[in-house]
């Protein structure tokens, strides 16, 4: 199993408008994700490709990819849109008079992103472009849509986040475009809604869609995703681990959200919203904390949320979370022993 993020930075074109934030934005991203304890990323970077340099980077990787792999791609640049194929990431040397030929088109994206053995791709796409904020508003939607779709296999997981931004309406500076700043905000843990101790991609689109928000109203963002069991996790937050105070963000988490998380234990919002909410679930914290804990020294705690609303097999069938609350932390503690004894997963 294999985490890779490819972070790619166009600026320097040879007919376009030449753009400045794409190196800054794609090196600090790069930084963020590299650093020891945020992520799990082997991190890369490629700055300045032309566009075959490009197709050949993006084939490549997702060609030569295996189950188990997880993948994240990172484009900034200028997004081209062709009458007849829709929004292309292009290279230093594509012209916006033969679209088709000379950049790589989301479809083509698409279409690889279907034959890819990898368990999880996200793409997250930074552009900028001619087309006016209505405009913008549909390319970001199709393009997200495209690039996780429906025909996937249901247990590949492929997401989007897509972010056009009107060229003039551009508040890029020395710290990078406005798209990453926000990104890289949502990465330092202030992104983290269910205080689960992680960020994942629906959360940092959130994030940064409010924060765009905030700077610019011509400011475009969509997200997309399909297959998997729930949004794919960039990083955690710094200096986070599982503890009493992280247990019950991951409790939410599997349950699906907050307010479904207090239907479950019959509590109030505010409950769950408590500083130290493990001690404020009552009468059943005992029995999230032995599990969450348990299940921490079988899985890495980004994967903790996802198996607890995961069918298992040991459990003939059922979700570790419901049988939690049902039957107690018994027989969900006996899977997961079971599991790190070899016998099940």
């Amino acid at each position: 199993m294999v985490d890779s993020a490819i972070f790619i930075g166009v600026g320097s074109y040879f007919s376009l408008p030449k753009i400045e934030s794409p190196y800054t934005s794609t090196h600090r991203l790069e930084a963020a994700l590299a650093t020891p304890g945020i992520s799990d990323y082997t991190t890369s970077l490629i700055i300045d490709p032309s566009s075959t340099e490009l197709a050949n980077q993006l084939e490549s990787s997702l060609t030569t990819a295996q189950a188990g792999d997880s993948i994240l791609v990172y484009f900034t640049g200028h997004g081209l849109v062709s009458e007849s194929d829709g929004l292309h990431l292009a290279g230093v040397d594509s012209d916006a008079n033969d679209i088709d030929l000379t950049s790589y088109s989301v479809r083509r994206l698409s279409q690889l992103l279907t034959k890819s053995a990898a368990s999880s791709v996200l793409v997250v796409l930074d552009c900028w472009s001619n087309e006016d904020s209505v405009s913008n508003a549909r390319i970001t939607t199709d393009s997200a849509n495209a690039i996780s779709p429906a025909s996937v296999d249901p247990m590949h997981q492929r997401a989007a986040i897509t972010s056009l931004t009107d060229i003039k309406d551009d508040h890029s500076d020395s710290e990078g475009s406005l798209f990453a700043r926000s990104l890289l905000e949502a990465l330092s843990g202030v992104a983290d809604m269910n205080q689960d101790g992680v960020i994942d991609a629906e959360e940092v689109f959130r994030f940064s869609s409010f924060r765009m928000k905030e700077t610019s109203s011509r400011q475009q963002v969509s997200y997309a995703i399909t297959g998997g069991s729930g949004p794919p996790v960039l990083a955690q937050v710094p200096g986070m681990t599982v503890d009493r105070l992280t247990i019950p963000g991951i409790f939410i988490a599997a349950a699906g959200g907050i307010l479904a998380a207090t239907k479950i234990l019959n509590l109030t919002e505010e409950h769950l919203k408590g500083t130290d909410r493990s001690k404020s679930l009552g009468k059943d914290v005992e029995n999230i904390v032995k599990v969450v804990t348990t299940a921490a020294e079988v899985w890495d705690k980004k994967m903790i949320a996802g198996w607890l609303r995961s069918h298992n097999e040991f459990l003939g069938g059922a979700r570790p979370i419901d049988v939690l609350v049902i039957n107690g932390p018994g027989e969900v503690i006996a899977a997961l022993e079971a599991i790190a004894a070899g016998v099940y997963s």
